[in-house]
């Protein structure tokens, strides 16, 4: 550090020095601007620190960024790289990323973003099939169509059959079932369509919802059968 020292004298007075500061050997970096994405992640994806705006450094040092992950407040001192991926974060906890620029001798400092894992989604599959009064599957009929023939499938009923799965392994799937008869409610809410709820002019539409106790996914199968 650089100071100018000069002594002032008055009259009468004893003399005195005076330091004035005039310049500074080094000054710390600036504060970089960070994002942390995704803003809304799920425990399918991977966290990543986003540099918006770079450090910069009054004395034009070079600058180094340093990266530091918090699990719930708890440091991470083994991750620390700009991202981490999916598979280190579960439903519920708070991540906060932490960002400090060096120019090798002073920090910045830090330039924090925080998130918190929300619950993903279960996917759901579903596909229809014809069943005999005993429950067995039929194997030589096709699932209808846009305008089935009503009479190729006499004694039989319908069935929906729904897979699904979740990236959060803990979750519980369950599915349900709500049909659509010419756009009303129909009041059925089982995963089978009963022979005596069918005839011929009717268009349907099933609605299959997986849930795993906290967010839900749906799709929906359509047909109908052929008025002659």
């Amino acid at each position: 550090m650089f100071v100018l020292s000069a002594l002032l004298i008055g009259c009468g007075e004893e003399p005195t020095e005076r330091i004035e500061e005039t310049q500074f050997d080094n000054l710390p970096p600036y504060s970089a601007v960070i994002d942390l994405e995704p803003a809304t992640p799920y425990t399918n994806d991977d966290l990543e620190a986003i540099i918006v705006a770079s450090s910069t450094d009054p004395n034009d040092d070079a600058v180094t960024v340093e990266y530091y992950w918090y699990k719930n407040d708890e440091l991470q001192a083994d991750l620390t790289e700009a991202s981490i991926g999916a598979d280190l974060t579960e439903v519920g906890e708070t991540w906060t990323v932490e960002v400090i620029a060096n120019d090798g001798t002073l920090q910045s400092a830090a330039s924090t973003r925080s998130v918190t894992i929300r619950n993903s989604p279960p996917s759901v599959e579903a596909y229809l099939q014809w069943i005999d009064g005993n429950g067995d599957l039929v194997a030589d009929l096709d699932s209808p169509g846009t305008d089935s023939n009503l009479a190729d499938f006499t004694g039989y009923h319908l069935q929906v059959v729904a897979s699904g799965s979740d990236i959060d392994t803990t979750d519980e799937i369950t599915f349900s079932y709500a049909w659509t008869l010419n756009g009303e409610d129909s009041s059925i809410e089982e995963d089978t369509l009963e022979e005596s709820a069918m005839d011929r002019g009717q268009e349907w539409i099933v609605s299959v919802t997986a849930t795993d106790g906290l967010v839900d996914s749906s799709l929906e199968l359509s047909f109908s059968f052929y008025n002659a």
